[in-house]
């Protein structure tokens, strides 16, 4: 059944062709046994998500090794009980106790993965901001600093030190921005997610507005 699945799911879910078997997996293979549990009339277990925090485990796993998204998630599931009909068709017969119980597992699991999936999604975009606004902060603080010294200084020498600060630093900025971007784009956007060109010329013409406006002042000044 396992095999028939994965099968099934490198044909039709969008990057599951690269991934390795085990991954692909995951928890699929405990997920069926806890079904079969729960089609048991001997076993006490509701439902294949009963007892157990698989579906969950199986929802963060998929934002920590994959790019999917939420569609996929339940992309999975659809495909995992189309499985099961398709192995089972000729070979047994389900009666509608087993498919409640198939389908609340089915439904009940979805929802579980997708929460967790959506939980880590967030923590990790989360961690990325913070991680972007802690290292934003030193370039700005150099870039204050260089800006207000231009501002008061009558040195050009100085001036020209302070500029050529501003822009180390707002290419400091400039390329952690573009990483962090990056990183969330290769993991949530597919590689889509706009590295904002527009925002980084107007970074790029920080110091030439600085320091043609401190040029102005000196030649008022003479």
């Amino acid at each position: 059944m396992i095999d028939h699945w994965e099968l099934t799911a490198r044909a039709a879910i969008e990057g599951a062709q690269a991934i390795p078997s085990p991954v692909l997996t995951d928890s699929f293979p405990a997920f069926f046994d806890h079904m079969a549990e729960a089609l048991s009339p001997q076993y006490p277990r509701a439902d294949a998500t009963s007892d157990n925090i698989g579906a969950a485990a199986h929802g963060q796993e998929r934002a920590r090794m994959t790019n999917y998204r939420v569609d996929q998630i339940a992309e999975e599931y659809q495909l995992f009980q189309a499985s099961i009909e398709a192995v089972a068709k000729g070979r047994m017969e389900f009666h509608s106790r087993d498919w409640e119980v198939i389908n609340r597992s089915i439904n009940l699991a979805t929802v579980e993965s997708i929460r967790a999936f959506m939980s880590a999604t967030d923590a990790h975009r989360s961690q990325a901001a913070a991680t972007l606004t802690h290292d934003m902060r030193t370039p700005l603080a150099v870039i204050g600093s260089a800006a207000e010294l231009i501002g008061v200084t009558r040195d050009m020498d100085m001036a020209r030190k302070a500029s050529a600060k501003i822009s180390s630093n707002v290419r400091r900025l400039d390329a952690g921005r573009a990483h962090a971007i990056a990183d969330l784009a290769a993991r949530y956007g597919n590689g889509e997610i706009d590295l904002g060109r527009r925002d980084n010329l107007q970074l790029r013409g920080l110091r030439s507005d600085v320091v043609e406006i401190h040029s102005g002042d000196q030649a008022r000044d003479a």
